[in-house]
């Protein structure tokens, strides 16, 4: 019968606003007068975010010189804004056929790719970016949340770590580490990538509400304690840190505070079965059999599936002599799947 809990993670996603290329003729051999108007006004649009105008100009452009790398990589990115994905795909391949070492069509293009949920194909080209760019905070950041997705949590991790390695500010890059390592399990190494985050940005309601649950996790109830506490005297109605301040003082007897919280939970329309049946098991632990077997039939009524439920208010029935009650809770219990009343 093992404590629930709740987690809160913060949804972080790709950086998929793409990138543009800077103007640049004294590179670009192929520039010359006859597209000099047209790349200043191409420019121009480019600044005012006139991404019809950049796609007119930066045709003309191309039709004329063909080989003109700027114009093809700014007429992908016009036509990825506004949502021409297939044009776009093949303005960045024009791009980087003329010129393979610059990593910025490749990136967009990865970009595109996730836009259009093609996963595979993201994943393969934010590789050939990053091989050409292995710095690339983009890169990194897009790479490893998608792989996070894809349930590739390792290699999710190995990248989050070069992005934080590279950036130690990079607030985002170290609370997304933390969350990665929620999922593994590795409780001491998210406390410490939370910690980090909130060194960047001290008042991360998400980073204080996962360092606390990793807290919890670990056995140090008092920190978490503290942190839940933190949270909600910024936002008081956070379900999630009243559930997890409740839970802890559950864990160490303070039944009280837990019956105010529960009450507090419960006017927010958050009966949290888990959190009754934490609260049911505490008050058994100290035999208080009546408010246990109210508590357990509470969470009963909230989740009637509730097999730990069931077993547990069995089991304190049994103990205050009402046996016939406890059979018809292992009776239930069994129809739901199990084999005895001690599975």
């Amino acid at each position: 019968m093992g404590t629930k809990t709740a987690t809160s993670f913060l949804s972080r996603e790709a950086q998929n606003s793409s990138q543009n290329a800077d103007w640049d003729t004294q590179s670009t051999t192929a520039s010359d007068s006859s597209t000099f108007v047209d790349e200043g006004l191409a420019a121009t649009a480019l600044a005012l975010q006139d991404y019809r105008g950049v796609i007119k100009h930066c045709s003309k452009i191309v039709a004329i010189s063909s080989g003109h790398f700027e114009a093809w990589f700014n007429l992908g990115y016009a036509r990825h804004r506004i949502g021409e994905y297939e044009e776009a795909e093949f303005a960045y391949r024009q791009a980087h056929n003329i010129n393979a070492e610059a990593f910025q069509p490749l990136l967009n293009l990865a970009i595109l790719h996730e836009l259009r949920g093609d996963s595979e194909a993201a994943k393969d080209t934010y590789q050939q970016a990053l091989r050409l760019a292995p710095n690339n905070a983009t890169g990194l950041w897009n790479l490893a949340l998608l792989l996070e997705k894809d349930g590739s949590l390792e290699d999710a991790e190995l990248l989050l770590m070069e992005l934080v390695e590279q950036n130690p500010k990079h607030s985002g890059a170290w609370f997304q580490l933390g969350s990665l390592r929620i999922l593994r399990e590795d409780w001491d190494g998210s406390l410490t990538a939370f910690q980090s985050s909130l060194h960047i940005e001290p008042n991360m309601p998400e980073a204080i509400m996962n360092s606390a649950f990793a807290c919890m996790k670990l056995g140090r109830l008092e920190e978490a304690r503290s942190g839940f506490e933190r949270l909600l005297r910024s936002t008081p109605d956070s379900v999630a840190a009243l559930h997890g301040l409740a839970t802890v003082s559950a864990e160490t007897g303070d039944l009280e505070t837990c019956l105010a919280l529960r009450r507090k939970l419960a006017s927010l329309n958050q009966g949290l079965p888990e959190l009754t049946f934490n609260m049911a098991l505490a008050f058994e632990k100290q035999g208080r059999t009546p408010e246990a077997i109210r508590l357990y039939s509470e969470a009963l009524k909230q989740r009637p599936r509730f097999v730990e439920a069931l077993l547990n208010l069995g089991h304190v029935l049994e103990k205050s002599g009402q046996a016939e009650a406890a059979q018809d809770c292992w009776k239930s219990a069994v129809a739901l799947g199990v084999t005895s009343p001690s599975e």
